[in-house]
């Protein structure tokens, strides 16, 4: 995206262009993949088959709570049936609930160990859920964030289809550092904001700056920094 350099003296800024040039053309490419994990969740022919799992299994107390509902609301004096049926409501309410969640957690663990299985197969460097921010401008010039949600979803259904990319790629860096900002989204809603935030992971050492994060290669080191990126959001 965009970076802020107004910081830089304007007697040092040669000398640092000349750098970052000379770094630039060292650099290895970096391959960065964005995935759109709710697309991948809702999607996912497994939720939906443990979606119609839950239905089979609490269907047919929901229609007995239905029945009961309605005798409920034809005798509303009836107080030992009305708290029977909110008793009995809020204890389906609570076990479906619990089950319809613990069925999207375990799909979304298979969905993450899938992103990360095929980010390896692929030689790709970092996974993220978001578009990430680019603040070291180096690293800008040599990366490729690349939406990869459709070729997941493809690995998903055959994971022999796509083949293992070549594994003569050139080394990333030994260390680069990533940022991590909770609510990445909702902080870096302006332009004015999106460069602050640049800068200010810039002058860190950060070469991005992600919201969401599915898997990196050990050298890149994530930090969280939302706590200091929102309080520098806040200074005048």
């Amino acid at each position: 995206m965009k970076h802020n350099v107004t910081w830089l003296s304007i007697t040092a800024a040669p000398l640092i262009l000349g750098c970052l040039l000379g770094l630039q053309a060292d650099r290895p490419e970096i391959k960065i993949g964005v995935v759109n994990f709710r697309q991948l969740l809702l999607e996912s022919p497994d939720l939906q088959s443990a979606m119609d799992t839950l239905k089979a299994q609490f269907e047919p107390r929901r229609q007995e709570l239905l029945k009961m509902q309605r005798e409920a609301k034809d005798h509303p004096n009836e107080k030992t049936l009305q708290k029977d049926f909110a008793a009995q409501a809020g204890d389906f309410q609570d076990r479906a609930s619990a089950s319809r969640s613990a069925a999207v957690e375990k799909v979304s663990r298979s969905i993450a160990d899938t992103i990360r299985e095929y980010a390896k197969n692929q030689n790709i460097d970092v996974v993220a859920g978001d578009t990430p921010l680019f603040a070291d401008p180096p690293l800008q010039s040599a990366a490729k964030p690349i939406d990869i949600t459709v070729n997941v979803q493809t690995y998903m259904a055959h994971p022999a289809v796509i083949p293992t990319a070549p594994s003569d790629i050139a080394a990333v860096p030994s260390v680069v550092k990533l940022g991590l900002v909770k609510g990445l989204d909702d902080v870096a809603s302006t332009n004015a904001a999106i460069r602050r935030i640049q800068q200010y992971a810039s002058m860190q050492g950060y070469a991005l700056v992600i919201g969401t994060i599915y898997y990196s290669k050990p050298q890149f080191k994530l930090t969280d920094i939302t706590v200091d990126v929102r309080t520098e959001l806040k200074r005048p």
